[in-house]
Parts: C-alpha cells; sequence; structure tokens
C-alpha cells in the first residue's frame, strides 16, 4: 500500500502490529512444538491423561497456524479497507 494514505495513520499501524504479531506467534509455535517433542520427560514419555507427545506437537502445529493465520488475515483485511477508502476518495476526486 502506497504511504499517500495518510488518512488512517493508526489503522496502518494496527495493521503492521497485526502482521508482526502473526510472525511472533509463527515462530513461537515452532520453537515450542520442537521443545515438547525433543523434551526429555525421562520415565514418563506421555503427557498427562496418557496422551502421547506427537498428539500435542500435531496439536500445537494446527492451533499455532491457525492463529496465525487469522492474524495475517486481520492485518490484510485492515489494508483492503484502507485501499477501498483510497480508491473511493480517488473516484470522487475524479
Amino acid at each position: 500500500m502506497s504511504r499517500s494514505n495518510v488518512n488512517y495513520p493508526a489503522l496502518e499501524i494496527i495493521s503492521g502490529f497485526y502482521k508482526v504479531l502473526a510472525w511472533i506467534v509463527a515462530i513461537f509455535t515452532v520453537i515450542s512444538s520442537i521443545f515438547i517433542f525433543v523434551s526429555d520427560m525421562g520415565y514418563y514419555n506421555f503427557l498427562p491423561y496418557g496422551i502421547p507427545r506427537i498428539f500435542i506437537v500435531i496439536a500445537n502445529l494446527i492451533l499455532g497456524g491457525l492463529s496465525f493465520i487469522s492474524l495475517l488475515g486481520i492485518s490484510e483485511i485492515i489494508k483492503v479497507f484502507l485501499n477501498i477508502e483510497q480508491n473511493t476518495r480517488k473516484l470522487k476526486e475524479m
């Protein structure tokens, strides 16, 4: 998006915040999944209720991926609304 749209600078900042937050969630999801998978639990190879660690890792990756996609989507929706506003303003001036 061009920086000529100065009507809503707060929305541009919020959009950037959501984009950065999405990538932070993605990075922590991968790191935590690796940590859960390789952590040495000694004699206990299962988590509470007899759930194998691989299921926890898969669930973590799925939920983290959905969170990443949702946050990135919010960022893009804000940009789309800003572009719609900018295009509408240009049409009005014609």
